[in-house]
């Protein structure tokens, strides 16, 4: 599959399946059948030379060389499997405060204009 993480994956089918329901009105269509075609896709040889020239196009073999240790570098694909949970921690933290500033800077032009 062509998909960097987990989350790019499902977030993909789940826009397809949403996208089709819109086309064809009432349908069911289960994620499992968007995944096979997914599957059919990515693995064609069209789409995989596709690819590789857009790799060729905008990279150097020795880029690609670099990109291809720092993928198999074990602290890397732990950074990659923890980012999601990161971000979600930081967002939950972001969230009340984005809240807090949000009423504080309404409060401030809505008397301003008084």
């Amino acid at each position: 599959m062509d998909f960097t993480l987990k989350q790019d994956y499902q977030a993909r089918v789940k826009n397809i399946v949403s996208s089709l329901k819109r086309v064809i009105p009432g349908a069911d269509i289960p994620e499992k059948d968007v995944l096979a075609l997914l599957e059919k896709v990515y693995s064609s040889p069209e789409y995989k030379k596709a690819k590789v020239d857009a790799y060729k196009e905008h990279y150097t073999a020795e880029e690609l060389m670099q990109i291809y240790e720092l993928l198999k570098d074990p602290a890397y694909q732990l950074l990659l499997a923890r980012q999601q949970a990161v971000m979600q921690a930081s967002n939950a933290a972001l969230t009340p405060m984005l809240q807090k500033e949000m009423q504080a800077f309404i409060s401030s032009h809505l008397n301003s204009q008084k």
